[in-house]
């Protein structure tokens, strides 16, 4: 389960709430419950989602604003974080080679973190931020 959606179940009031849309038949059922809860706002998990519901007719901004946690696409349209999967590769690649090269094995001693910032697509599926709170 997703932090995201973990918050949503089980930390946020149980009023007002809108309850997720999960399940194989998302696509689907995604007009009838846009429809029914009227969100301001939609988080999509990945791109391919809001993909899928373009396809059926949804528009935003026009009919909610619209962010994907993860946006693989290079359709820059969608706002929301593009991961640079490319880069952690290489950097795994050259993690693991070190490691061979220099004999170490199993769960080091002091493991390293390392991190590959990711960068805020602005998109245009959210409308323009004027700045205030």
């Amino acid at each position: 389960m997703s932090p995201l959606l973990f918050e949503q179940l089980f930390l946020l009031p149980e009023t007002p709430r809108i309850p997720p849309l999960l399940g194989e038949s998302f696509a689907q059922d995604f007009g009838k419950w846009i429809h029914e809860h009227r969100p301001e706002v939609i988080v999509f998990i990945q791109d391919r989602l809001y993909d899928q519901v373009t396809a059926g007719g949804f528009q935003s901004p026009r009919d909610a604003a619209a962010s994907a946690v993860k946006v693989a696409s290079a359709d820059q349209r969608l706002a929301g974080m593009r991961f640079h999967h490319e880069e952690t590769c290489r950097i795994a690649i050259e993690l693991l080679h070190d490691e061979i090269r220099l004999g170490q094995k199993g769960i080091p001693h002091f493991p390293r973190d390392i991190l590959v910032p990711s960068l805020w697509l602005a998109g245009e599926t959210l409308p323009p931020w004027n700045g205030a709170n």
